[in-house]
Parts: structure tokens; C-alpha cells; sequence
């Protein structure tokens, strides 16, 4: 089998060899088997087109997909398969909840609990990521105008929250004076809104309890919907943020990150509620934002 890296690759070789090893190895496992719904049954799709380790080295299989903090993206066809490919870049793990890599993405995507709404992670190294690819789209604002979306989205909350998975624990002082020495290096003049923003996140850090797992990055980008004649199937994907952290400040990112209007976060929190099963603590709630807005600020400068 061929596994030397084609001219116009421009990672490391070791990351080329692991990719070929990984879909040759998915593709010799047989028919994969592909979930419709969170509650429809399993179908498998059996490939017409052989693959082969040279489809790789056709630079019309790979569509970029453009770059996050640490990483960029790729969807690759393999047969008739498609794979979504994270190469990642090792100086960016600084921006990482603790500064270093941890193969959260297969830690996570091992969760029973989980895998309706994953995408299935086949490899996770410090170099390259490789998972299943998943036809969906972006969510937005409007979503939250829907309860059925905000259950789904809940239900799923409600199983990752009460997980306590084998990872790192979120750090939150130490990852706040992190962002916080980034702000300052990248941009010097503005260093005392920085500090403004840092001691006014100081202030919200007492109630932060870092006690079960948590994605910590809750998007419209990682917030997916595959929409179908019979039902909305919704995808969290981008895990690299990952750790034990507090419920209160992941649900709270979600209010940040898609701005939600008053009624949509009225539906979100009676849906957190009632699928948890737990006290919510509205005054910790409205700490924990403006926390993680404070934290997004001081990330985005």
C-alpha cells in the first residue's frame, strides 16, 4: 500500500501515513452503518466505487473548508465515501482550555450516552483528526423559535451534562488570564480595555464549578441540523474545547454565542430544565454569561 506523501502536501508525513492507514482501514471494515434520525433506525450504505489509497493523491478528492484556532478542514471523498479531515496545528494549542493537546474528540465520540448526535471520530492524534462525514447545516438564531429544536437540543445537553467523562478539568482562572495575556500581546494599545474586561471576569469566577463534562463552544458553526422528510436530526460537532466544566457556563454559551432574544432563551431554559431534571439557578445563569462573554471579548481582539 502506498503511503508516501503526494508533492503538494504540506503537513507532516506521519500525518499523511495515519490518514491512509485510518480510511483504508474504515474502508476494509464492510458496509458503514449510517443513523437518519435520533429515533429512526439504522440503515448501511455500501460504497459502488472501490476505494484505493491513490484516490487520496488526487487534489480534486479534498475540499478545503477553511481554518479554526488550531486547525483546518477538509472534506475527502474515499470511494464513495466522504470524510471530514482536521489537520492541526501544534503552536496554536496554546488556545486550548489547557494549553495542550488531549484526544477529547474520540474520548467523547466513545460515549454511549452521546453518539445519536455525533459524528463518529475514527482517529484523534495531536496532528490530524479524522471523522465520518455528516450531511448537515449550520443552526442560527431562528432555530430557538422552535421547542421541538430547543428539546432536541436540550435532550442532548442533559446527557452530556450529566456525563463525567475522562478529561481535564477546565482551569477557568487559569484559562481567563490566558485570553487575557493573548489580548495583550496582540493588541499592546488596548491593553487597559483589556484589563477592564479581565477584572470585571474576575468578579463572575466564584460560582464556576467544574464538575462534569461539558463542550464548552456551543456555536451556530458546531450546532448542526440535518433536515429530513420525517425529522430534524441535530449534530455537535468541534469537541476540542471539551473538559469538565460547569453545566451553567456551557448552556450560558449558547445564549452568548447564537444572541438569543429573551423568549428564545425562556425556551431554552424551560428545555434545560425539564429534560435535566435539576434546580436551575437563574442568578448563576446570568453570571456565567457575562463570564463567557467576557472570556469571548478578550478571545476576539
Amino acid at each position: 500500500m502506498k503511503t508516501e506523501a503526494p508533492d503538494w502536501w504540506h503537513y507532516s508525513s506521519s500525518a499523511w501515513q495515519k490518514l491512509v492507514h485510518t480510511l483504508y482501514q474504515s474502508s476494509q471494515a464492510g458496509p458503514r452503518k449510517t443513523k437518519t434520525s435520533q429515533t429512526g433506525s439504522d440503515h448501511f450504505t455500501q460504497g459502488s466505487i472501490s476505494p484505493s489509497p491513490s484516490q487520496l493523491y488526487n487534489k480534486r478528492s479534498w475540499t478545503p473548508l477553511g481554518g479554526g484556532v488550531t486547525n483546518f478542514s477538509y472534506r475527502v471523498k474515499f470511494g464513495a465515501d466522504f470524510f471530514f479531515i482536521q489537520l492541526l496545528d501544534q503552536d496554536k494549542f496554546i488556545h486550548l482550555p489547557n494549553q495542550s493537546f488531549v484526544p477529547v474528540c474520540k474520548v467523547i465520540s466513545d460515549n454511549q450516552n452521546l453518539m445519536p448526535w455525533l459524528a463518529t471520530c475514527l482517529l484523534d492524534t495531536d496532528e490530524i483528526r479524522i471523522f465520518e462525514w455528516v450531511e448537515a447545516e449550520a443552526t442560527n438564531v431562528r432555530y430557538f423559535d422552535d421547542r421541538s429544536f430547543c428539546e432536541q437540543l436540550c435532550s442532548f445537553l442533559a446527557s452530556l451534562h450529566n456525563s463525567i467523562d475522562t478529561l481535564p478539568m477546565l482551569d477557568i482562572r487559569s484559562h481567563l488570564d490566558n485570553y487575557y495575556q493573548l489580548a495583550n500581546q496582540k493588541s499592546p494599545e488596548r491593553r487597559f480595555l483589556h484589563k477592564k474586561l479581565y477584572l470585571h471576569a474576575l468578579d463572575n469566577l466564584k460560582s464556576f464549578s467544574p464538575s462534569n463534562t461539558c463542550h464548552n463552544d456551543l456555536s451556530p458553526g458546531n450546532i448542526l441540523c440535518s433536515k429530513t422528510a420525517s425529522s430534524n436530526q441535530l449534530y455537535v460537532v468541534d469537541w476540542e474545547y471539551a473538559c469538565l466544566s460547569d453545566p451553567l457556563f456551557d448552556l450560558a454559551g449558547v445564549s452568548v454565542n447564537f444572541e438569543l432574544e429573551p423568549h428564545q432563551e425562556a425556551n431554552l431554559i424551560k428545555a434545560y430544565t425539564k429534560n435535566r431534571q435539576t434546580y436551575f439557578n437563574s442568578e448563576k445563569f446570568y453570571e456565567m454569561k457575562v463570564l463567557y462573554g467576557l472570556i469571548c471579548e478578550l478571545w476576539s481582539v
